[in-house]
């Protein structure tokens, strides 16, 4: 009697576990989406079924949807940034009716979209700035420990959404855009590190606005906006956040981007500004594993620039990979038997840094036992 009662058992938790994987509506709504033939119907089928989490206010659903779709399909990894933009916007509404959600330590996932649409919402919503300084507040206290960064992901949200006039006749020229953000920047940002990830946003903005052709570029002197600043916040940021205006001015080709670059006098705002050049090539690049072209190519600048041009495609791949396991795209890379000791450990610090603010402890731990023992310095 006992063996048939373990018996039955045993064989309703078998029974039980086939109908949880059998019957499981998402995945079904998923693979729907899958087998749709055209990009746009995908598009929209991905859209409605992320809403539907939203709406349900299960934020981690959303972004496990996210997560999923990222290693699945490209399509979707190139409009990734997108869809978390769509989850930062309607988390604004769930905010502002003072509805309850937990938001998961995914908000991080493909470039911080989601804090620059939650942003973008606030502002536009006309809400009191002190409002965005309390949910970064909320958010880096609850996920602080899991992401070191998210405090000021959230701040440059701030800068960008303040920035962000969708009203394009507003804007007669690159100081209209960007003074009163950055004034307000000065106002909700408590210390000089904040600061800086707030003008990041608004500058953020000034890039998108010359490449999506909302305002004019000079293509003979690009930076020459970031110059006019005496503030070396603002003229730092500045030039770090052209990097995708570069990009798209240079038809994706690194080295002609790189020249200007080259032009910046001022060492510390150039290998910044380097750095974060080569990121977004890197995050262009991270479906591709032609690591020998990237690192023939940073050799080819300017002394001073090289490291940082190395430093710059792992923050890259670290940015574009794979959400939950950005890192193995960068490890590759570091790896690689042509870099030099010294170009080894550029590479190892910039992603073991990239690793102790983006991952909880364990996780970081995990990335450092992966690493050869003499780079394991970086870990700290």
């Amino acid at each position: 009697m006992k063996r048939k009662f373990l018996i039955f058992i045993l064989a309703f938790f078998i029974l039980s576990f086939f109908i949880l994987r059998t019957n499981n509506p998402v995945k079904d709504r998923l693979n729907n989406c899958q087998n749709l033939k055209s990009s746009s119907e995908k598009l929209q089928c991905w859209e409605d079924l992320i809403d539907s989490k939203i709406n349900s206010k299960d934020i981690e659903g959303a972004f496990e949807i996210v997560e999923q779709l990222y290693k699945d399909d490209p399509v979707f990894v190139s409009n990734c940034h997108d869809f978390v933009h769509l989850i930062g916007q309607k988390t604004y509404q769930l905010f502002s009716e003072n509805q309850k959600f937990n938001l998961p330590n995914k908000t991080a996932y493909c470039g911080y979209g989601f804090y620059h649409a939650f942003m973008e919402a606030l502002v536009n919503d006309g809400a009191d700035l002190n409002k965005a300084r309390q949910f970064c507040d909320w958010v880096d206290q609850k996920m602080h420990s899991k992401n070191a960064d998210v405090k000021g992901a959230c701040y440059h949200g701030i800068g960008h959404g303040t920035a962000d006039n969708h009203d394009t006749k507003k804007w007669k020229d690159e100081a209209d855009l960007v003074d009163n953000a950055l004034d307000l920047c000065e106002q909700v940002a408590l210390d000089q590190v904040l600061l800086n990830r707030c003008s990041s946003g608004v500058f953020n903005v000034l890039a998108i606005a010359y490449f999506s052709n909302r305002l004019k570029m000079d293509s003979k002197d690009p930076l020459w906006f970031c110059r006019k600043f005496q503030n070396d916040i603002y003229q730092k940021t500045c030039y770090e956040e052209m990097n995708t205006a570069l990009f798209v001015l240079s038809n994706k080709d690194f080295l002609r981007a790189a020249k200007f670059i080259a032009e910046i006098k001022k060492d510390e705002f150039a290998t910044s500004a380097m750095r974060s050049l080569a990121s977004v090539f890197g995050v262009s690049a991270v479906q591709s594993e032609d690591f020998e072209k990237i690192i023939s190519g940073c050799r080819q600048l300017q002394a001073r620039l090289r490291l940082s041009c190395l430093r710059g495609f792992a923050a890259g791949f670290m940015e574009g990979g794979s959400p939950g396991t950005e890192y193995e795209k960068a490890l590759k890379y570091c790896q690689i038997n042509i870099l030099t000791e010294q170009e080894k450990a550029a590479c190892f610090e910039e992603l073991l840094w990239l690793s102790s603010i983006n991952y909880p402890k364990e996780k970081h731990q995990t990335i450092c036992n992966l690493v050869d023992n003499e780079f394991r310095k970086y870990c700290q």
